[in-house]
């Protein structure tokens, strides 16, 4: 499976961070976003003659099926350093993402206040790409993950809030343990341009 991880940091954040910074992240990631790729002049994804190669519409409006890419969020943390991945065909689109991270944080800004930085940079698998003051992205930069090590035994922990679908409605009574190791599959099919099974459920962790 194809990935990219990036990370994140501002070192001139001084007020406190929010328990979970989901949200406030994700809600600025998707406004920045939006605004360096909408090539549409109304600035609506309804009727988008370009809505299918989006990767705005793609990220954030498509439904019934799997977002590329996920926020790695840590509770009550301290630092504003978070990271954020890229899986299968989204890896190609880093360029993108990584401008809209730096709109984010430079001119969006983050939460109620709209907090912006002028001290940050942004890495991508462990090498800076942006110091405070340009951008170098390397040309092989995608990782891909395969192992040949599998468990019986799993354990799973819910560390961040956990939102799940069935039906395109969000689920409000506790997901049966199939369903969710079904949605994990399903997800990794998707990334990897297999055919799911005719479960449809989806979770977001």
């Amino acid at each position: 499976m194809k990935y990219v991880k990036i990370n994140f940091k501002a070192f001139d954040f001084t007020q406190p961070l929010q328990s979970f910074m989901g949200s406030a992240l994700r809600g600025a990631f998707g406004y920045s976003l939006k605004k360096i790729v909408c090539v549409n002049p109304s600035f609506m994804c309804r009727d988008c003659f370009a809505r299918e190669s989006c990767l705005y519409y793609n990220f954030y409006e498509k439904t019934n099926g799997y977002h590329n890419y996920r926020f790695d969020i840590c509770l009550d943390s301290k630092e504003f350093d978070f990271n954020l991945f890229l899986f299968g065909e989204a890896c190609e689109k880093l360029p993108y993402v990584a401008s809209s991270i730096h709109k984010m944080l430079t001119e969006t800004g983050i939460g109620k206040d709209r907090k912006i930085s002028k001290n940050l940079n942004i890495n991508v698998n462990g090498k800076i790409i942006f110091d405070g003051n340009n951008f170098s992205i390397p040309k092989d930069y995608i990782k891909l993950f395969k192992t040949e090590y599998y468990s019986p035994d799993i354990i799973l922990k819910f560390i961040t809030p956990f939102r799940s679908k069935k039906d395109n409605k969000l689920l409000k009574s506790n997901p049966p343990l199939e369903l969710i190791l079904s949605s994990v599959q399903n997800r990794k099919n998707q990334i990897e341009g297999k055919k799911n099974g005719e479960n449809r459920f989806y979770s977001n962790i």
